[in-house]
């Protein structure tokens, strides 16, 4: 792993209920930045993170785990957490060298007790965060259900900029709502026409939330005019820096 400077370098806590499918996020991105060659699982007890014998005998993480990798330039520290409130201390452990926060929640348990009290840690320490609607194609994963939860029980100040398209069995992508484009695993394309309506909805709601950070986009948008993707990609990078703003995205990992 080559040398960073500290403006190339990131150290991002990842959080959730037990359960919610941290530990194997975590693994996957390993995996898909070329930082591990083999693709371990948390249940055969070979995952990158659960290391220690009781966690692989208990299928379950019980410290905090360190995992470098390098994504587009940077070199990123993913600090993967315990799920269970009686590991709280390794938690906030974690945070206290975060720059920022990815809290995991799955699409068919939805926010739980958990959810809360990581959720409630992050605001304690003022963090950007990011939330990930994860196991999208869980039998019973709910997208709509879950991001609203998201909403009432953690802030309306989540929006997506993502959506799926699909969801259990039939998940086979996503849409990026900044570009309103799709994506099939790493290939791009339209956004299909029974999908345009509710990609545009849930982009309204990104838009009117993130264009608060800039005077000038505010005014450009309650005058109707049409903001390009690069405004309102960096009205969500400058939203998300400041707190006003928390991305909602949509995983499978």
């Amino acid at each position: 792993m080559e040398s960073y400077s500290p403006e190339k370098l990131r150290n991002v806590a990842i959080l959730g209920h037990y359960g919610s499918g941290k530990t194997t996020l975590c693994e996957v991105m390993a995996f898909r930045s070329g930082a591990i060659k083999r693709l371990g699982s948390v249940l055969d007890g070979t995952s990158t993170s659960d290391y220690d014998p009781s966690e692989i005998e208990r299928h379950m993480s019980l410290n905090l785990a360190l995992l470098p990798l390098e994504w587009k330039g940077h070199k990123i520290n993913v600090i993967d957490t315990p799920g269970y409130l009686d590991f709280a201390g390794e938690v906030k452990a974690a945070l206290r060298v975060a720059d920022a926060a990815m809290v995991i929640v799955c699409a068919t348990s939805s926010v739980e007790v958990g959810t809360e009290q990581v959720w409630s840690y992050t605001r304690e320490m003022n963090l950007p965060a990011l939330v990930v609607i994860d196991k999208m194609d869980r039998e019973n994963a709910d997208f709509t259900k879950t991001l609203g939860d998201i909403q009432s029980k953690l802030s309306n100040r989540c929006v997506a900029i993502q959506m799926p398209m699909g969801a259990q069995s039939e998940l086979r992508g996503h849409v990026d709502l900044v570009t309103m484009r799709a994506f099939i695993q790493d290939a791009e394309q339209d956004v299909p026409a029974e999908l345009q309506d509710a990609a545009l909805a849930l982009r309204e709601k990104l838009v009117e939330v993130v264009v608060e950070v800039d005077d000038e986009l505010m005014n450009k948008y309650l005058e109707g005019e049409e903001l390009s993707t690069s405004e309102v990609a960096g009205a969500v990078r400058r939203a998300t820096a400041a707190g006003g703003a928390v991305p909602v995205v949509v995983a499978s990992g």
